[in-house]
């Protein structure tokens, strides 16, 4: 990455001259995630065509196959993610003696087990796509002014 940057904004940064201008300490914030995407089509759908675009992309163009290339790595990172999760939701479910609770935690599993992967099929499942999305950003940008965008109409 730091390649791209001229030597001069490389230099200021390294002497502290600068707050980080090129990004490379921590992320800028400031956006909105396109979470309409990830609801209506899941990362499993994201990672496929990023790795179709790649076959199609020249060897010349290495900034654009190295997106692709983490476009799919970040989506079957995410996808492994909530697969995680829903593991940890079943091992509670299993010790879970609350019958309500136990019905609740197998539910959260078979969810996670779904999206962020799959597009969300209802309110809970759009929900909880939205909010693995979410957190994935914040751990990327350090948590920095990521809006959550108009959830009021792709939810």
């Amino acid at each position: 990455m730091y390649d791209l940057y001229p030597e001069n904004i490389l230099n200021a940064e390294r002497e502290l001259a600068t707050a980080y201008c090129t990004g490379s300490g921590s992320g800028f914030g400031h956006v909105i995630i396109d979470y309409e995407k990830a609801l209506k089509r899941g990362f499993r759908s994201i990672a496929e065509e990023a790795r179709s675009l790649l076959e199609s992309t020249p060897d010349a163009d290495r900034q654009g196959r190295d997106f692709l290339r983490a476009v799919a790595i970040v989506s079957e990172g995410i996808m492994l993610w909530a697969e995680r999760h829903a593991d940890l939701a079943e091992e509670l479910a299993r010790d879970e003696s609350d019958t309500a609770r136990r019905e609740e935690l197998e539910r959260i599993a078979a969810i996670c087990r779904k999206v962020p992967a799959e597009p969300a099929a209802n309110f809970h499942e759009a929900l909880q796509s939205f909010w693995f999305v979410h957190l994935a950003m914040h751990l990327e940008q350090y948590g920095w002014s990521i809006s959550a965008g108009r959830f009021d109409q792709y939810m």
